[in-house]
């Protein structure tokens, strides 16, 4: 699965969207946001987290045996196809590949979500300059790969077609 990356609880609503499919939701963290401290950090540590390091070793050979049995469990894995987090943002930034090169590696298609933001009236208690927002989960059509074209070839469709999706 992707989605756009809006603020620190935004996978509760893909949470929840699994929890009605009867999925279990492992979510893509970044190996540094284990350290965070309480209560963000607990619940990343406390969750189905996949810890991800630059590391590539690790990024080539061990994470790709570690989603693929994941998958092979028939579980969602949410990979926010992002590197960075912008606090309550209304368009999706430009992607990276990582979501869609392994979605190709595994042979698996991508479930692409996006979360829309809508003012409410009231503001943020702790962002004075923030308005409280209405949250509205779009679920998009789901992204296959072409078993005829290359892994690379593949990311690079998979990657396009999703971004065309979520600026229309």
């Amino acid at each position: 699965m992707t989605c756009n990356h809006y603020n620190q609880l935004d996978i509760l609503p893909i949470k929840r969207l699994a929890l009605r499919n009867h999925k279990r939701l492992y979510f893509i963290v970044k190996d540094t946001n284990l350290v965070m401290h309480f209560p963000i950090g607990f619940l990343v540590r406390n969750a189905d987290s996949i810890p991800l390091t630059y590391n590539t070793h690790y990024l080539g050979r061990e994470l790709p045996k570690h989603l693929s049995k994941i998958i092979n469990n028939k579980s969602w894995i949410l990979i926010y196809p992002e590197q960075e987090l912008w606090f309550n943002y209304r368009k999706p930034r430009p992607l990276a590949k990582g979501a869609y090169y392994y979605a190709a590696k595994l042979n698996v298609p991508i479930i692409s979500c996006f979360v829309e933001m809508q003012n409410r009236h009231s503001k943020e208690l702790f962002h004075r300059q923030f308005y409280k927002q209405k949250l509205t989960l779009h679920i998009l059509d789901t992204i296959y790969p072409d078993p005829k074209l290359t892994i690379s070839q593949n990311t690079k469709l998979m990657m396009q077609k999703d971004c065309k999706r979520q600026i229309k």
